[in-house]
């Protein structure tokens, strides 16, 4: 993890489908849920609100940090650390404040991700540190109370009517966890308590994802990995932390794809981020991150910020990875989220890119490519967070506010939206690299993910993609 490096308050802080219904004129397939996290690491929100910091939209209006990141960039879940006994500075981090945090993000609608340190502080690839309170205890009694602690807190954060989706079991545990007990020089040991916090994650809450997390995936994370599951490890899911620059993500994602693919297991990157000074380049890497996790994460996996609500350094502190700049505005960095989960309702006009000139509209709520269009507006759509959720967007008609495109018998319609599920998930896609170009855009359904929007002779439909004539028939430029 990159830390967080401020003087806050005068204090240096070493700084985180479904079986488908049939309906008549409705196309589904049997598929699974197909959910996909836009996330952010907010848990230094707490401690830059006690300082006074403000936040803001993008047109200046001032907010909520959290309303922001949902109704600005689609940020759907928000990861928040956990420390056992911190100092006064830090105590948003304790288990009353974490929780007290999780609340507030759960009452807006976010899923939460719970990041146990198993500190007083910062625990990463750099070190591992049992509390103060634990330094000492057997390994018995450190399973135990590992265990304990896990439990206790689950069942505070249940008891307040929160179910975690994600449950991280140590930070950046590449050397192990809590300390010389459960060092990775010591295998079994360090299993044990592992699957302590795993066993008492389940034992609150069956439902939610308990994952271990590493640093790096070009690191040789083999050597934690192969005894962690020799040695009958528990997890649901590997979640990674990376900061590597555009350059470099080809290369580190080949190796993401290698260790899913090693152990079998879906993956997610939970901390990505880039200098705040280079939003643009950052937010092509978080493009790729995105693009990735979406093609080989699997169930539960997404993607998150970490702590993009910071400021770069100055007098007051601040951190040089966040995604603000000097004057508080967002930096393009965080418009990665926005594109991908159609946030903003941004108006866009839908170009061929084969056909350029030609332009998805509806005429007669049939669904076409076609040039000179008139009206214009019958070729303006809002591109809304998907109706089906789970990272998708829709295509909602400027003209006919309520009307969504949707597919029917595999042919793209214009429709009034009924509100059932059925027709949230025909009309739900998922926004994707251009099969043809991936600077631009393809859309693949949602509820028959073998097939994407493409135009034949025209009109506008959903087909399977095999050749590079129907590559080409399937990307579209978004344009404003």
């Amino acid at each position: 993890m990159k830390k967080f490096m401020a003087k806050i308050s005068a204090v240096t802080l070493i700084v985180a489908l479904f079986f488908s219904l049939f309906q008549p004129n409705s196309i589904h397939a049997e598929t699974e849920d197909r959910t996909f996290a836009y996330g952010a690491d907010i848990s230094i929100l707490p401690l830059l609100e006690a300082q006074g910091d403000k936040f803001f939209y993008k047109d200046g209006t001032e907010g909520d940090l959290i309303d922001i990141l949902q109704e600005e960039f689609g940020i759907n879940a928000v990861r928040i650390r956990t420390w056992v006994n911190p100092n006064d500075v830090d105590r948003y981090a304790d288990q009353e404040g974490s929780i007290a945090l999780a609340k507030r993000a759960h009452a807006k609608g976010m899923e939460i991700m719970i990041d146990f340190h198993y500190g007083d502080t910062w625990n990463s690839v750099g070190g591992q540190v049992a509390p103060v309170a634990w330094q000492g205890l057997s390994y018995e009694d450190m399973k135990t109370t590992l265990y304990d602690y896990t439990f206790n807190y689950m069942t505070a954060l249940t008891n307040e009517g929160i179910i975690p989706k994600w449950v991280q079991i140590g930070n950046e545990t590449n050397s192990g966890i809590v300390g010389w007990q459960g060092s990775l020089r010591n295998p079994v040991q360090m299993v044990g308590l592992f699957n302590a916090g795993y066993d008492a994650v389940k034992a609150v809450s069956p439902s939610s994802v308990a994952m271990i997390h590493l640093a790096g995936p070009q690191r040789d994370l083999e050597s934690f990995l192969d005894p962690f599951f020799n040695n009958g490890g528990k997890t649901d899911l590997i979640g990674f932390s990376s900061y590597a620059g555009v350059n470099d993500i080809q290369f580190v994602g080949e190796r993401a794809e290698y260790l899913h693919n090693k152990y079998n297991k879906p993956v997610m990157m939970a901390e990505v981020g880039g200098r705040w000074d280079r939003g643009t380049q950052t937010k092509r890497a978080i493009d790729s991150w995105i693009n990735l996790m979406k093609r080989i994460g699997g169930n539960d996996s997404g993607v998150f910020y970490w702590a993009p609500e910071t400021l770069p350094p100055g007098p007051e502190g601040g951190y040089d990875m966040g995604a603000r700049d000097t004057n508080g505005q967002w930096t393009p960095a965080m418009d990665a989220f926005r594109d991908a989960s159609g946030a903003g309702r941004e108006i866009k006009r839908i170009e061929s890119y084969n056909f350029p000139g030609r332009f998805l509209r509806h005429a007669n709520f049939q669904a076409r490519i076609d040039q000179n269009v008139s009206p214009l507006d019958d070729s303006k759509f809002k591109i809304v967070p998907g109706l089906a959720g789970g990272g998708t967007i829709s295509f909602e008609s400027t003209n006919f506010p309520g009307y969504y495109l949707k597919h029917s018998n595999y042919q793209l319609v214009l429709v009034e939206s009924d509100g059932t599920t059925a027709f949230n998930r025909d009309a739900s896609f998922m926004r994707v690299p251009g099969l043809a170009d991936p600077a631009l855009a393809s859309y693949q359904s949602y509820n028959v993910p073998d097939r994407y929007v493409r135009h034949s002779n025209y009109q506008l439909r959903i087909d399977s993609i095999n050749d590079t004539t129907s590559k080409a028939d399937a990307t579209f430029r978004e344009v404003q």
